[in-house]
């Protein structure tokens, strides 16, 4: 997301929302041919670790942004946080319930782990709320200090309406131009980059098992969907998925399909009905910050764990990842302080460069797959055999990878022959098993075919 706003701020904002539109497809069609799946083939712990890394450091000037309006209240959002995670995460409340069997009873649930984040949130909250009113805080709006007050946004709530439904083309239509487009499509590929580290690190939390090709190509894909949406309706920036919410699933410990789908209908609300979404704006940015400060450690951390796979006592591995992690940090700072000096003589080109490598995720990825690729190493001491130890072909282990088929017509969609073919359907087989399946198949056939001859001599 950050990477949009950066591009935007550079592209004027009605040629924006066209040129969204037109990368967004090109985005639906990478996910719908299966680009993704095939070059995950040669992706790897030295590659992911970078990435997924890089995704939570990257992003700690936006996390200091929140916090130095005020460190206390940050500090102290991040104390109930881990206090709840992890010291008391433990212990289970007698919570009132019913249920026709047992009519009115009492049940004993996790709450502190269930939600830490909301819990913090809410006490922080009231605590700001009673330093405010008692005026603790200055009033003072160019004072530091003055964002942690409860009512610093409170125009938010009075100026919003109380229903609104975004419309396509409701600020007029969309315009488009060959450099915004390339713009737009740098910083889609290094939305694209960021989506697969927070599905990798999604998995990890989760304990899922390794996402097959499908599910890969599906999730770029319908982000690609969600960013036309974005651009039809005038929002100037895109949709993609989001690393501290990666966080949140470790804190709480919850990854139900459900809860998220649950999750998105009340965005939706809170997206028509304004005074819903403008109460919510209406937290302090330091205790958003707080929240920020184990979310996106934990992505940072997640990156590292994914390490354990590749042999770290080899100085090839070492080496790669020094300078992945190194280049993915200096480069994008080089690039912001020297933006000037990247003159290729295409316009284009060089705002394709500037977008893709001032990201840092992008730069220490892109070093660390180009670098694992091409310097000689095993399997194993690259950890590419223990880290994709499962078959692209869904088929072959079924119960492993259901998690990831579409409710309700997943076995509607096995029955049609056709959709192995689609990079997108849950019982598709990648075009290199199918070949690798065919050559097995010559060759029994070939070893048959001499058996049955030597058998007649």
């Amino acid at each position: 997301m950050i990477v949009f706003v950066i591009v935007i701020a550079l592209i004027n904002v009605p040629r924006s929302r066209g040129n969204l539109i037109l990368a967004s497809l090109t985005q639906v069609c990478v996910g719908s041919l299966g680009l993704m799946g095939t070059i995950l083939r040669f992706v790897g712990p030295l590659t992911i670790a970078p990435t997924v890394s890089l995704i939570g450091l990257s992003l700690s000037h936006v996390v200091a942004m929140f916090c130095e309006t005020h460190w206390g209240i940050s500090m102290l959002t991040l104390f109930f946080v881990l206090l709840f995670s992890t010291f008391i995460n433990k212990v289970e409340v007698p919570i009132p319930t019913f249920s026709c069997k047992r009519k009115c009873h009492t049940r004993r649930l996790p709450v502190f782990q269930l939600f830490p984040i909301v819990l913090a949130v809410g006490i922080v909250w009231m605590f700001s709320l009673v330093l405010t009113v008692t005026d603790v805080f200055p009033s003072n709006s160019t004072v530091t200090g003055y964002k942690a007050r409860t009512d610093s946004k409170l125009d938010i709530m009075t100026e919003s309406p109380w229903f609104t439904f975004p419309l396509p083309f409701q600020f007029g239509s969309p315009t488009f131009s060959w450099a915004g487009y390339m713009g737009m499509l740098a910083a889609t590929v290094s939305s694209i980059i960021e989506s697969v580290g927070d599905y990798f690190a999604a998995v990890r939390l989760s304990g899922a098992p390794l996402p097959p090709a499908h599910a890969f190509n599906r999730g770029i894909a319908f982000e690609g969907v969600s960013r036309f949406i974005s651009g039809l309706v005038g929002a100037g920036h895109a949709t993609t998925s989001y690393s501290g919410n990666i966080g949140i699933i470790g804190i709480a410990k919850v990854a139900s399909r459900a809860v998220f789908i649950t999750a998105g209908v009340i965005l939706i609300i809170c997206g028509v009905v304004g005074k819903v979404g403008a109460a919510l704006a209406l937290i302090p940015e330091p205790i958003i910050g707080g929240t920020f400060l184990l979310g996106l450690g934990m992505v940072a951390s997640i990156g590292i764990s994914v390490l354990q796979f590749c042999d770290l006592s080899s100085t090839r591995n070492i080496t790669i990842l020094g300078v992945s992690f190194l280049m993915g940090l200096m480069i994008p700072e080089w690039l912001m302080e020297n933006a000037e000096k990247v003159r290729t003589g295409s316009d284009e080109l060089d705002q394709v460069i500037r977008v893709l490598f001032g990201t840092a995720f992008f730069a220490g990825g892109f070093i660390g797959f180009v670098l694992d690729n091409l310097i000689p190493g095993t399997k194993h001491e690259r950890g590419v055999d223990r880290w994709l130890n499962i078959s692209d072909d869904a088929t072959q282990h079924p119960e492993a990878h259901r998690v990831y088929d579409l409710p309700f017509v997943t076995k509607y969609i096995r029955r049609v022959r056709m959709c192995k073919f689609c990079p997108v359907s849950p019982s598709f087989v990648n075009f290199d098993l199918l070949c690798k399946k065919r050559r097995n198949l010559c060759l029994r056939l070939r070893m048959e075919k001499n058996y049955f001859h030597c058998r007649e001599d």
